[in-house]
């Protein structure tokens, strides 16, 4: 993605941080960040862990393996987010959304990791810390829309969520808690006459 001017943006980041962290009355400390989708890059990858022993899948074993597959080094982005597709366990041929509880030796993922422009990132970081926030957090925004669209029980099939923009719009196709592919393209609702 690019922006038409880089300082106009930053400085409409400031100003609409600046007046929130106003109106909120606090003082600010930490901010998210939604990423649009022509700045986001989405790698999809396998993978898996194996347990000590055949037991209870817990919130930790979970963690490390959405963790174990991060290690994405890709030129001019950041990794902002990482969510499960899908899950399979050693002890059942199906597939599932979640496997805490669940009894296995060995469980294994379909990761979605989703990746941020560093131009896009870094533009809005430095406009947050300007408007002083402390933390400053990103999400990609088509992937927060899809959770926030769909009730967990949609989510199980894969769904789609087009967002038309003005002048850029997105197309993601999710299921679970990630994002299967995510398209984005420079035409919104700006261009139709």
């Amino acid at each position: 993605g690019a922006f038409f001017d880089e300082e106009q943006v930053s400085e409409a980041i400031f100003e609409a941080l600046s007046e929130a962290a106003e109106k909120s009355g606090a003082s600010p400390r930490r901010v998210y960040i939604g990423v649009p989708g022509e700045f986001v890059a989405l790698v999809n990858r396998p993978v898996s862990v194996t347990l000590d022993r055949v037991r209870r899948v817990v919130d930790a074993d979970v963690d490390y393996l959405v963790k174990k597959g991060a290690d994405i080094s890709e030129e001019g982005y950041v990794l902002i987010g990482s969510s499960a597709i899908c899950y399979s366990v050693d002890t059942s041929e199906k597939l599932f959304f979640d496997v805490r509880g669940m009894n296995a030796g060995r469980v294994s993922a379909t990761v979605s990791y989703m990746l941020a422009e560093t131009s896009f990132t870094s533009l809005a970081e430095s406009a947050a810390k300007r408007a002083g926030f402390k933390e400053v957090n990103f999400i990609a925004a088509p992937w927060a829309e899809c959770v926030a669209m769909f009730e967990r029980e949609q989510r199980d099939a894969a769904y789609v969520l087009i967002d038309v923009g003005y002048l850029s719009s997105s197309v993601a196709v999710g299921r679970g808690e990630g994002l299967q592919e995510l398209k984005s393209f420079s035409m919104g609702g700006g261009h139709v006459a």
